[in-house]
């Protein structure tokens, strides 16, 4: 009566692999419509970069500055630095906000 344990081993493992790809499977077509959406946003907002930069250069070129400090890397501390030689760092407040 019932399964023995090497089917139940046998179901378990198969349902183990066949959960993950039916699961994937059945949301590819969700993972592909995300990309078409992705492309197409991206289509349009270059098309909106083409208006801003003949009608509103001055947004366009904010924008072309700020893409540019993103890809800035951080300044590194120079050599002589005193919060780099202190090993700790102090912050004095002064004493009317201490009350």
């Amino acid at each position: 009566m019932g399964l023995d344990r090497d089917t139940w081993f046998a179901i378990a493992l198969a349902g183990i692999f066949v959960a993950p790809l039916s699961i994937w499977f059945l949301s590819l077509p969700w993972i592909v419509q995300a990309e078409k959406r992705r492309q197409a946003r991206s289509v349009q907002s270059g098309v909106i970069g083409t208006f801003d930069e003949i009608f509103h250069p001055e947004a366009h070129a904010a924008n072309v500055i700020w893409e540019a400090q993103k890809e800035l890397p951080a300044p590194l501390p120079l050599p002589g630095d005193k919060a780099l030689n202190s090993g700790r760092i102090r912050i004095e407040l002064p004493p009317e906000l201490l009350r």
